[in-house]
């Protein structure tokens, strides 16, 4: 009796784990509502499948997977919540503008802070900015407060991280030995960091070096926030 008993039990155990799981089917098309043959379809837990040639899809997921995760390389990807009804999904390349509020601050000066916007471009992989900073707080002799000013290149390193470098202009803060006070100089900036998107905001972090290719360098911490239109 005890056997039976225990058959039944591994019988409605594997009954339950079936019930588990679901069918998701569909299909992936370009922008142009070609069939897109080869893209990936992936479930969290590297569950995925490869679309077919005429664009049609079937994956069996676990019934608490909510989102799949559609790709395609030289397109891009989209992250779509499953339907009950077979999903259509269309990949398209993924291009914006943004605009940033950024800061940069001096290492080696605690009064020299830089205020200012990043705008650019961006597409998948790869995009441009333009940068534009101000001194704010300086103990230097910069009356008229002439800004940093670099633009650059933003490359895509793996999902939404990015890396940014740019070359410019800024004036480079150093103190003067001869009167002993500060002063400043015609200097070459050159940007370095990491682009974060999440949705329709981003985050910049990175470090800035203005510079009078001698001894004069200023060593700098760059921070900023921002939308993607």
């Amino acid at each position: 009796m005890k056997k039976i008993l225990f058959l039944f039990a591994l019988l409605a155990m594997s009954t339950v784990g079936l019930a588990q799981t679901r069918t998701v089917n569909g299909a992936v098309i370009d922008k142009n509502g070609n069939p897109l043959p080869g893209a990936k379809v992936e479930a969290e837990g590297g569950i995925y499948t490869t679309v077919n040639a005429d664009g049609s899809f079937s994956l069996e997921v676990p019934t608490d997977i909510q989102r799949l995760n559609f790709s395609y390389v030289g397109i891009g990807d989209r992250y779509l919540k499953i339907t009950d009804s077979p999903m259509l999904v269309e990949l398209k390349k993924q291009q914006h503008w943004f605009v940033n509020l950024e800061s940069e601050t001096v290492l080696n000066d605690e009064e020299a802070v830089f205020l200012g916007i990043r705008a650019g471009y961006l597409a998948e992989n790869l995009g441009g900015y333009f940068r534009v900073v101000v001194p704010t707080l300086s103990n230097f002799d910069s009356e008229n407060h002439v800004p940093a000013v670099t633009a650059g290149l933003i490359g895509r390193l793996f999902g939404n991280l990015y890396f940014y470098g740019g070359l410019g202009y800024s004036k480079v803060f150093a103190a003067d030995e001869m009167d002993y006070r500060d002063t400043d100089y015609d200097g070459l900036a050159v940007d370095a960091g990491f682009m974060c998107k999440a949705g329709h905001f981003n985050v910049t972090v990175g470090y800035g070096l203005h510079t009078t290719c001698s001894d004069d360098k200023n060593h700098c911490v760059q921070f900023g926030v921002g939308y993607n239109f």
